[in-house]
């Protein structure tokens, strides 16, 4: 199960990872709303996809322990390619947030998560220069569970547009709707979406994703528990 976790993780990140890569260099691709950040604030919007592909598909091979163990050289390389991955995409991710669509309530939760998203990073990047490895490993968990929600953000959105007809109007991320017809409300909040990438994350952590108290997290049960979550939230009715 472990494995299967960590594949599907894997290749959806790997997936999200490449649209973004392709966005850089297809401007044809770009949906109206990014063509408009990319005339706006350009360096922001290259940062951004550049810097948050990079860490989501590098992210995915540091969660594989026998890789991990096999590879610790490669390991370390990719490790702080993913920090400064990061360091880009979320510095350039707060930038964004202020002219996100929506309004305030999506300015502060994108906001919110790019914090996050650098804390988290900071923090398990500070633990392994202390050699604190476990402590590192918990924090990379946090981090690339956020890193994840480019991933969950793509699942939410055509469900969202498939129970509702746009997703704009104040506190929803993206329009999607057709022109001229009236926004209705989107079922599924951004919060909720985060909350459910987070969620896996902490049962797993502090040991509660099993009868037994688990004392050494496994990521790729972890990851895999953000994607069945994700499908069984986007499932419930509002």
């Amino acid at each position: 199960m472990k494995r299967i976790g960590w594949a599907v993780m894997t290749v959806l990140a790997l997936i999200i990872a490449a649209y973004a890569m392709a966005l850089l260099f297809v401007p044809a691709m770009r949906a109206p709303f990014l063509q408009q950040r990319f005339l706006t604030i350009s360096w922001a919007a290259y940062l951004h996809l550049g810097g948050s592909g990079l860490a989501l598909a590098v992210g995915a091979f540091q969660h594989n322990g026998r890789i991990r163990a096999r590879f610790i050289d490669a390991h370390r390389w990719l490790g702080r390619t993913y920090v400064v991955g990061v360091l880009l995409g979320g510095s350039a991710a707060l930038a964004l947030a202020t002219i996100s669509q929506a309004g305030l309530v999506t300015h502060a939760g994108f906001g919110l998560l790019a914090v996050l998203w650098l804390l988290s990073t900071g923090m398990a990047y500070r633990y392994i220069r202390s050699g604190n490895q476990a402590l590192h490993r918990r924090w990379m968990i946090r981090s690339y569970a956020l890193t994840f929600a480019a991933v969950t953000l793509r699942i939410y959105l055509p469900c969202c547009s498939s129970r509702s007809r746009d997703c704009a109007g104040p506190g929803r991320p993206v329009e999607i709707g057709r022109p001229n017809e009236e926004p209705k409300p989107c079922p599924i909040r951004p919060p909720s979406r985060r909350a459910l990438n987070l969620r896996p994350m902490s049962l797993h952590l502090s040991g509660r994703t099993s009868k037994h108290r688990i004392t050494s997290p496994a990521p790729s049960t972890c990851c895999m528990g953000l994607v069945h979550s994700n499908v069984a939230g986007m499932a419930r009715r509002p």
